[in-house]
């Protein structure tokens, strides 16, 4: 229980207390860069994520550092994802084929999204993996260092400078003694690292120069932290659950299925997740909402998920069920996302960008699908020296597809400033817009539904499924806007749903003029890079990366 009380005192204070304007952490200034043991080409902070961006740049022959706070090992809890969004691993070559079925711990068809007494849409092959992130990780880890990559290990950011020549990262070791590193006995180089003096702190602060810094430390990095000036997320996932043993079977997984009505007195909408594990049955409750005064402790949360476990799993109580981890937990999201560097050299990427779906908030899954793009596109720039605020922001530019997530969290969570003691909506106002959302879905066939139960939103679909809804439905979609209360709320879907039908446009136009573009563009590399970018922006803003499967579904 003391991890669930230090995550419940992190999100009180974060509901409760004031915006506070962050330390400034990375900074530029037009001093020579200082000599250092080592320059790299890139180093990348947060080791979790970070090491698959690592291994994909050493594996091309560049000169990366990954810093981790602690030691790199995944958690023991699986992360659920598609197994056709894993090939990006082997292709690129971060896995061996074999390396990753030993990864692949559990596996389970079908999956369902569903509101009980009211619609439920199964299908085949979405999240239906469980990946053990300690094996997958370490396979990663050792293709890097054999690719030559440095991995540091119990070091903390401390702060960053951007001088003309590369920037300059300075590096607190956690602990008193020998900073370790991975690297050696692996194929890989020991570190070769200058230490200078911080002033009189316990340790010696460690120094690593780099052509561009690479922010992969989730979504309170500091470094993602001084770009947004400490503002509060617009909305957060509060999550709790746990993986347990002694529980029925599951028929199906669920992505995402409600049973209850909205809880006015927590002011929350409950939904729950399952998915078979190597060791029992993983379940969780969440919610979508804001960080507001009063909100529901994650503790009042976890107790609300134990109350309502035996129901949603057929069973009467919990006696024989034994509890093997407990997650808790709040993912926060924000709308300028994803996240423009604040000084050149710097690129953010994973939660740090805030580069995933608000819907799912699957980071892991999220990385993978922007891994290849992300890759191409820091070595085109490193090559061609694009290293600046401008250049490297094209690399993260906005999406209306990850935007228009957004705004249907909205319909699908609570806010501060609803009224709650009213009468003039349902307990199942939320459970009855998103069933008529899903049957529309359902009676349109997989072609509509599959790609949005993996975060592909593209505007024809939407286009569909808003029809279907209004012919069937309008009173469900009035009674949801005025339960909204948010006149931007409405705005913010129509000018996304736009934005998608026009990047839709833009991309399938650069299709047919793309040859021409890239041989008149050739001898000019960074007028290339950026005709790349915009390509790729028009084409993941649009959801145009989604590839038709052909699998079964009901």
């Amino acid at each position: 229980m003391e991890g669930l009380r230090r995550a419940d005192k992190a999100w009180l204070e974060l509901c409760n207390g004031p915006q506070r304007e962050p330390p400034k952490v990375i900074h530029e200034t037009s001093a020579p860069l200082p000599l250092c043991a080592k320059v790299y080409d890139a180093v990348i902070l947060g080791g979790t994520l970070g090491i698959f961006h690592g291994a994909a740049l050493a594996l091309r022959g560049r000169r990366v550092a990954v810093v981790e706070r602690g030691k790199l090992q995944g958690r023991e809890q699986e992360w659920n994802i598609s197994r056709s969004d894993m090939k990006v691993f082997v292709d690129m070559g971060l896995v061996s084929e074999a390396e990753l079925e030993a990864a692949i711990v559990s596996e389970f068809n079908p999956v369902r999204m569903g509101f009980e007494g009211r619609v439920e849409v199964t299908t085949h092959d979405v999240l239906n993996c469980g990946v053990l992130p300690a094996m997958l990780i370490e396979a990663v880890k050792q293709r890097f260092l054999a690719a030559g990559g440095t991995l540091l290990e119990g070091l903390a950011f401390q702060e960053a400078a951007v001088h003309p020549e590369g920037v300059l990262v300075q590096l607190q070791p956690v602990r008193s003694g020998r900073v370790p590193t991975g690297a050696g006995g692996a194929g890989g180089e020991a570190a070769e690292l200058q230490t200078v003096s911080d002033g009189g702190s316990s340790g010696e602060t460690v120094a690593l120069a780099a052509g561009v810094l690479v922010d992969a430390m989730g979504s309170f990095s500091p470094i993602a932290r001084q770009a947004r000036r400490g503002a509060k997320p617009d909305s957060v996932v509060l999550m709790v659950g746990c993986c347990a043993s002694g529980l029925p079977p599951a028929p199906a997984a669920d992505l995402l299925y409600a049973f209850t009505e909205l809880d006015r007195a927590r002011q929350l909408q409950y939904f729950f997740e399952a998915f078979p594990a190597r060791d029992g049955l993983t379940t969780y409750m969440f919610a979508y909402t804001d960080p507001a005064p009063g909100r529901a402790s994650l503790e009042e949360i976890f107790k609300d998920y134990l109350s309502l476990l035996p129901r949603y799993r057929g069973v009467d109580d919990l006696r024989g069920v034994e509890l093997k981890r407990a997650f808790f937990g709040f993912v926060p999201n924000w709308y300028d996302s994803p996240l423009h560097p604040v000084t050149s050299r710097l690129m953010h990427v994973g939660d740090s960008a805030g580069n995933r779906s608000a819907l799912s908030f699957a980071g892991f899954g999220a990385m993978a699908r922007h891994l290849q793009r992300l890759t191409d596109g820091l070595e085109c720039a490193l090559d061609g020296g694009l290293v600046g605020r401008g250049a490297l922001g094209l690399l993260q530019p906005r999406s209306p597809a990850i935007s228009m997530t957004n705004a249907m969290q909205q319909t699908m969570g609570t806010r501060a400033h609803q009224d709650f003691a009213a009468q003039d909506f349902d307990d199942d106002i939320i459970v009855d817009y998103l069933a008529s959302s899903f049957s529309a879905m359902r009676d349109m066939g997989p072609a509509v539904y599959r790609p949005f139960m993996q975060d592909y939103l593209q505007w024809s679909l939407l286009a569909r499924i808003v029809a279907k809804q209004i012919a069937s439905s309008p009173g469900k979609l009035l009674r949801m806007t005025l339960f909204l209360r948010s006149p931007a709320a409405g705005a913010a879907f129509v000018g996304n749903f736009f934005g998608i039908m026009v990047y839709d446009a833009l991309y399938r136009l650069a299709g047919l003029v793309g040859p021409a573009h890239h041989f008149l563009l050739k001898p000019f590399p960074a007028l290339l890079f950026r005709w790349d970018c915009l390509v790729d922006a028009f084409k993941y803003g649009s959801a145009n990366d989604y590839v038709v499967e052909n699998v079964s579904s009901s």
